[in-house]
Order: C-alpha cells, then sequence, then structure tokens
C-alpha cells in the first residue's frame, strides 16, 4: 500500500499519487495508477475546489485517463486530466505557486501583502523534461522520470519487472561519450519505489505468466470431468487482473463473465472487453459481483452451481502465511491462522450462512487461492537498485514495520546501492536475516500440516532435503543467490499437474459436490 505523502523532495510544487490537504500547494500533479491507494483525496470536494481555483493539471497515461473518467466520483475533475505520451520525452513547466499565499503562511503582515499583490506578474517556474513509461503494474500503469536543474528523479509507482528489465528502461540510458555507442545509465539523484515486498524471505516470486499457465492447466483438468463445475476470480482490486482473464480467453476459447459496469469500464481497452461477457449462461468463468450484495457476492448462477469453486487471486497471504512458494492452495476459514472476525471478511463470511465455525462443515464454496502478484519481490527489487544505482531511495510502500524496522530497512538498501569497485550478486543470510520477525514454531507445524498434503512422497522428501541444505548454508554463513530461478518456476508447474491428477481421482470416485478433500 502507498504510504508516501506525494510530494518530491527535489520538486516541491510537484504531487504524485496522493491528494491530501498537504499537497495543496503543489502546482502539477501526476497519477501513476488508478488503485485506490494512490488516489487517496483525489474524490474530495475540497481537492477539487483547490484544482479549479490555481487551473492545475493532473497527468496520468491515456489508458488511466480513459478508466478514470468513468468513475462517477472523479468526473468533476475530468477537465483537468491530462494524457502523457508513453516513452517520449516531453517538456513541462512547473509554475510558481501564489506568491501572495506564500507570505501569507510566513505571518507576512498587510503592507507587505500589498506590496506583493501589486508588484506581482506571472512568475514562470522551472522548465523539466518528464519521460514516461510503463511500469507493468496494472492497465495504464507508469513510471515518471523527471530530469530538470534541480536533479534526476525516478517516481515508480508500483511495479513488477522481473531480473533483468530494469535494463531495457533505454529512456535511462545515455552515451559514455558523444562518438562512443555504448550507453551507461543517466545518474538518478532520487528513486522514489515501491518496496513492498523488499524482504528477504519473499526472495523470489512466480511470475505472473507462470501464475497463469499452472491456472490453466488445473481448470483445464477439473472441466474435462464433464461435470458442472464453475469457477469465481474473487479480486483485490478493480484493475490488474486482465492478463489472466486473457490467458483464460486464449487457451479455454471461454469468456469471464462480469457485471455491466465492469463490462463497460474497459470499453476502452477492446484486447480487454473482448474476453469479457455479461451473460453467464455461455461461460463457467465468473468475476462478476452483484449489485443486490453491495458488490461483495458473484451472481446467482455461480452460487447456485453444482460445484462452485472461488479462487482468490492474491499475493500478500502467501507472503504473510506459507511464502510465495507456492501457487495454488486449497484454503479453509476455519484453518487461518488469521484473526476469525478478519478471516471472515477475507474470504467473504456471508457464504457460511453461519455465526459460529464448526471444523466439520463443508463450505459453501471450495475456495483456492491462487499466488498473482502485481509487485515485484525482494531479488527483482534488488536487481533494479542494483542496475539503477540511484544516489538516494526513498520507499513509496515499504514493508510493514512489525516485518522490518526502518532501519534495517535503510542498511539494506544501502548495502546494495553502495559504490563498489566489484559488482555484488550475492548477500549473506545471516547479515539480511538479523533481527528479522519469524513465524512462530506453532504457525510453522500449522502450515507445515496443512499445505504438505498436496506434495507427492517424492515432492516432500525433495523438499526437506532442500531445506536441510539451506540450514547448512546458513550456518556455514554462505550467500543467497538472488538469480534468476527458472527451475523454480518448473517445479511449481509440475506440482500443480500432480494436483491435478489428484483432484481427478477424487472426482471420479464421489459423485457429490464435497468432492474436495478437506485439509
Amino acid at each position: 500500500m502507498c504510504t508516501y505523502h506525494g510530494i518530491l523532495e527535489e520538486y516541491p510544487l510537484i504531487s504524485i499519487d496522493s491528494f491530501e490537504s498537504h499537497n495543496y500547494t503543489s502546482t502539477m500533479f501526476f497519477i501513476s495508477h488508478i488503485h485506490m491507494d494512490h488516489l487517496i483525496g483525489l474524490e474530495r470536494p475540497e481537492f477539487g475546489r483547490y484544482v479549479a481555483k490555481i487551473n492545475a493539471p493532473i497527468y496520468m497515461s491515456d489508458i488511466s485517463k480513459q478508466l478514470l473518467s468513468t468513475i462517477p466520483l472523479y468526473r468533476h475533475l475530468v477537465p483537468y486530466f491530462k494524457s502523457v505520451p508513453i516513452n517520449q520525452p516531453f517538456t513541462l513547466t512547473i509554475q510558481s505557486n501564489d506568491p501572495v499565499q506564500a507570505k501569507k503562511k510566513e505571518g507576512a503582515d498587510m503592507e507587505s501583502l500589498k506590496n506583493t499583490l501589486s508588484s506581482h506578474t506571472p512568475n514562470v517556474g522551472e522548465t523539466i523534461v518528464v519521460t514516461c513509461f510503463g511500469s507493468g503494474h496494472c492497465p495504464g500503469s507508469i513510471m515518471v522520470w523527471i530530469e530538470g536543474q534541480h536533479g534526476n528523479v525516478l517516481f515508480t509507482g508500483d511495479f513488477r519487472l522481473y531480473h533483468g528489465q530494469a535494463k531495457r528502461l533505454t529512456h535511462l540510458h545515455r552515451r559514455r561519450t558523444d562518438d562512443d555507442d555504448n550507453y551507461i545509465f543517466k545518474p538518478i539523484d532520487n528513486i522514489y519505489i515501491d518496496m513492498t515486498f523488499f524482504r528477504p524471505e519473499i526472495l523470489h516470486i512466480p511470475k505472473r505468466e507462470v501464475s497463469c499457465v499452472a491456472l490453466i492447466l488445473w481448470i483445464k483438468g477439473l472441466l474435462a470431468d464433464k461435470s458442472n463445475v464453475n469457477f469465481h476470480f474473487k479480486q483485490s482490486a478493480r484493475v490488474g487482473y486482465e492478463q489472466i482473464f486473457r490467458a483464460l480467453y486464449d487457451s479455454l476459447g471461454m469468456r469471464v463473465h462480469v457485471e455491466q459496469s465492469q463490462y463497460e469500464f474497459f470499453s476502452c481497452l477492446p484486447i480487454i472487453q473482448e474476453c469479457l461477457t455479461t451473460d453467464p449462461t455461455t461461460t463457467r468463468l465468473h468475476a462478476c459481483r452483484t449489485p443486490s450484495s453491495n458488490y461483495t457476492q458473484p451472481c446467482s448462477l455461480f452460487r447456485n452451481c453444482d460445484k462452485p469453486i472461488r479462487i482468490l487471486l492474491s499475493i500478500m497471504w502467501f507472503t504473510e502465511q506459507i511464502s510465495a512458494s507456492e501457487l495454488l492452495v486449497e484454503y479453509h476459514e476455519y484453518h487461518s491462522n488469521f484473526d476469525q472476525n478478519l478471516s471472515r471478511r477475507c474470504i467473504g463470511f456471508q457464504d457460511y450462512g453461519a455465526d459460529n465455525i464448526d471444523t466439520n462443515f463443508q463450505d459453501t464454496y471450495v475456495n483456492y487461492r491462487l499466488c498473482y502478484s502485481l509487485h515485484s519481490s525482494f531479488s527483482e527489487i534488488v536487481d533494479v537498485l542494483k542496475t539503477l544505482k540511484p544516489k538516494c531511495v526513498t520507499p513509496i510502500a515499504a514493508p510493514l514495520t512489525t516485518m522490518m524496522t526502518t532501519k534495517r530497512l535503510f542498511q539494506i538498501i544501502d548495502y546494495f546501492i553502495k559504490d563498489n569497485s566489484t559488482e555484488i550478486s550475492m548477500v549473506t543470510i545471516r547479515n539480511l536475516n538479523e533481527k528479522m520477525q519469524r513465524k512462530s514454531i506453532n504457525q510453522q507445524i500449522q502450515l507445515k500440516h496443512r499445505y504438505e498434503s498436496f506434495e507427492t512422497k517424492l515432492e516432500r522428501k525433495r523438499r526437506r532435503k532442500l531445506f536441510k541444505e539451506q540450514q547448512q548454508r546458513k550456518a556455514n554463513d554462505e550467500e543467497l543467490d538472488l538469480g534468476i530461478d527458472e527451475e523454480r518456476d518448473h517445479h511449481l508447474l509440475q506440482r500443480i499437474n500432480s494436483l491435478n491428477e489428484s483432484i481427478g481421482k477424487q472426482i471420479q470416485t464421489n459423485s457429490s459436490t464435497k468432492f474436495f478433500r478437506c485439509m
């Protein structure tokens, strides 16, 4: 979640992704993407009045502009929305703030204000060069690169870049010399960066493409049974999961059912709208939310089918509960380590139809969680820092302080951005894991018991061997590889095939709706 106040230290008249009262001194605004935690304050009438008073532009990608313009909360701001070109540098002039208001804040007397008012002429501010390019987070998401006399600044917004992709940010390149075709990165004075999963224990997160392949393999296995099984995809945000819908449509030829408003919402993205339908009878895939349930429940066709399976598209739960080393797990509320009330909200407690949970009670839905991340892992963030080599790092979203202290966060950051003659590709486990919070032993035992049932004996033996090797390396203070882990992704897909075989056998031997094993 975005926790930064939005004001750029180098250019304090520019605010990005924050529109609260403390941003009312800015004369220029940017929106990196349209997730709600990056739009706080945008809907408020007082912000609308402030923008109208100074005629402040609000810059964003054209996709974000079109999507945001369809939401009633923000329609009064449409005249101030400005589309930015993507991958093309453009020039902006930062307008100075009203000098009268500035002097009032300083407590100036009336005579001084009169002199300021009478002598004031429109004051043209600094000229900057801005380049916006995709951040890989969701449709319309951008990074903002600013070059000016007060320094070069990169605001990443939320992003997902895989290993090596930071090198492809060509707008941050410059030639070593005028007659040299070799490129180096431009100096970055400050990078405002998404560090949501900047924790060593979240070393790797499966690529989204791998998660999509795993999901498709699994669904294909269930659809082959010819039973009346339907799937509902529960999303944590209105945008960000379109890659899944596109992959499902391309592989299965089946559209995803959504409500009419969501279908119209994507009218500016035909490649996405093509994958959607408003007719629930033509598909077994759903991402719908009914108005009668205040947009919390799927359509009645899904709720009343013989075998309703709900798939929660998430990453936070994996990182907090079992680490992002699994792709797909069966999930039951009464097995959760969360507070019971929180668990009810997480998976929709209305589905259970009772105030008290009985561990023998069969859920209305069979619930699964798919590990699908819109944010980069620890090793991917490290790759960005090591590639770009910024002079200063400002987190716009950081790990919870219960997981990592602020001091520890910046110790790790400094480790990777410090200037060494030899490139660092490893980091010692002992140094990084010092003072990191760990799950209690009881929790670890519970989690182990709950999720091991998906493993074959061979897989369990292999995992235990790997764990022993990691413990030995840790004891010897050996180094942790931050490189690409293609073998891990391949192994995860093999696990899905094993899961499909197991589920297929259960379906064949049980014709009732309770065809999944309860863990």
